[in-house]
């Protein structure tokens, strides 16, 4: 790749243009990332289960296992620190997310310069933070958005410079390498994606014997050590939990190959993103976005196709790694959720900056150019505002129901959960039965508050509640006709506040 490294030099100004891309990256990284981080958006029942866990950790526990055997506690014990010492909020269990995101910013930034140049790197970085995907589920705690970005890029440095190394240097950073794949693949099951793409290149495109055997080493160790550990979860329930994860990526692999080419791209717009995390799309968007990716993606396959069998190839490597890690990621899920396109989607910003500057040394449209990327991130930063920031504090966030693909989902944070704990508080609840999404924010806001006695979390409540509420209780559900029917069922629940989205209920004598 020296030749692509070498011919950037063709651009007017590089040694101005890279520090401020890459000062303007840094400036929009932490604009998007850090303000408002416990208010937008609202708390999801996954996080407050995290928060709750790692509340736990400081109280004598510790877990060996995720919430799913194929997710690990490493989230929880790296969570645990901040919560200690600033509080269990919801804008300190969201700042680790956001502070390993601008760390993942600076390693993506290194790892590409390393492979495609100084100039690419920076350009690819600056579409990267004002990308809608980027922002959003940089602001997330859930322990796959945290920590696959910065521990699988940090991988890929380390293992860089192991081949770059010689003698004890090498194999010291091939050490790193191997440990912090393990630890990325321990986090998350998914990120095995990343030694299995290895591999492809192992056998169908590296050359030399040298690189094919360290590369081969680097994956096989970190993926068998990172996998022991979720073996070992995996096995207390006999295999169970295994069996229905290999069962559910199977059944769904085939509408996965006709679903996700569609749903990529739409995550790319980011409405649904903005619908997901919101519950409304304020602006709708263009297809700028999906126009853009396209035409680049165009642009390296014909760029591949012209490479030939050059050892130089640039485009070649860079097409076969996405198109591995899209598929891979596509066996492997265990759904259609918008954030198991994690991975592919840190190829798209370098995808773009190869085409936009690939367009520039070509057709001398430079000027031009750096006026049509300007107005790109621009858009998209307007984009993020407007929908994601303006929206929820505009309306508290908004429950709706939506498809990704043929999957029905409902937005991140289900109902208003802070409003929901400040009536509860304000009826004078004590003891809450309600389900897993309404019931772990509760439980996670009353952490220090400790207003209620109990929060009792059910599957699917209200349905299948069998038995009668004992007189006091207050049971809380969704509005929709279904839950309505389900608690009907219950002549002892009196309808004492409706809301948008959420009913509360209150078991009377009867």
């Amino acid at each position: 790749m020296d030749d692509h490294r070498d011919s950037q030099s063709k651009l007017a100004h590089e040694h101005f243009i890279i520090p401020a891309l890459l000062a303007l990256s840094t400036a929009l990284a932490f604009a998007f990332l850090f303000p408002y981080l416990g208010k937008v958006p609202g708390l999801n029942g996954d996080e407050a289960w995290l928060g709750l866990t790692v509340s736990d950790i400081l109280t004598g526990h510790h877990p060996l296992c995720g919430l799913r055997f194929y997710t690990g506690p490493l989230h929880y014990y790296f969570l645990a620190p901040f919560l200690q010492g600033f509080g269990r909020t919801v804008g300190v269990l969201r700042v680790f997310t956001a502070i390993t995101s601008v760390i993942s910013v600076g390693v993506y930034f290194l790892v590409l310069r390393r492979l495609f140049g100084a100039m690419s790197a920076a350009l690819a970085v600056l579409l990267l933070v004002s990308s809608p995907w980027f922002v959003m589920y940089g602001r997330t705690a859930w322990a796959f958005l945290a920590l696959a970005p910065v521990l699988s890029l940090t991988s890929l440095y380390f293992f860089l410079h192991a081949l770059d190394g010689r003698g004890r240097a090498r194999w010291r950073w091939m050490v790193l390498a191997v440990v912090t794949l393990a630890l990325g693949v321990w986090n998350h099951l998914l990120l095995l994606t990343l030694p299995a793409v290895l591999l492809v290149f192992t056998l169908f495109f590296l050359r030399e014997r040298q690189t094919r055997v360290i590369t081969a080493l680097y994956a096989l160790a970190g993926g068998a050590l990172g996998i022991i550990p979720h073996l070992w979860c995996g096995s207390i329930d006999s295999g169970s939990e295994w069996a229905s994860f290999l069962y559910t990526s199977s059944v769904g692999f085939f509408s996965r190959v006709m679903e996700w080419p569609w749903l990529f791209l739409r995550i790319i717009q980011g409405d649904v993103l903005f619908l997901r995390f919101t519950g409304e799309v304020v602006s709708p968007g263009s297809i700028v976005n999906v126009l853009f990716f396209i035409l680049a993606i165009s642009y390296a396959f014909v760029r591949a196709w012209r490479e030939g069998a050059r050892k130089t190839a640039v485009y070649q490597p860079l097409l076969i790694g996405f198109i591995s890690v899209f598929f891979v990621t596509l066996s492997v899920s265990p759904g259609n959720s918008e954030r198991y396109f994690l991975l592919p989607l840190y190829f798209v910003p370098l995808i773009l900056s190869l085409f936009f500057l690939g367009i520039m040394r070509r057709l001398r449209w430079q000027r031009s150019l750096w006026i049509i990327v300007g107005i790109l991130v621009a858009f998209n930063s307007m984009r993020i505002v407007r929908n994601y920031f303006m929206a929820y504090l505009a309306s508290g966030g908004k429950s709706a129901q939506f498809y990704v693909g043929s999957m029905p989902e409902t937005t991140y944070h289900v109902v208003r959960s802070q409003k929901l704990y400040s009536v509860l508080i304000d009826v004078g609840a004590k003891r809450i039965v309600t389900n897993f999404l309404i019931g772990m924010p509760l439980k996670f806001y009353d952490i220090e508050g400790k207003r209620f006695d109990a929060v009792d979390v059910r599957d699917g409540f209200p349905r299948g509640l069998v038995e009668r509420l004992s007189p006091g209780t207050y049971a809380v559900t969704y509005p929709d006709q279904v839950h309505r029917d389900a608690v009907s069922a219950h002549p002892e629940l009196e309808l004492i506040f409706e809301e948008e989205d959420f009913l509360i209920y209150k078991a009377r004598e009867f």
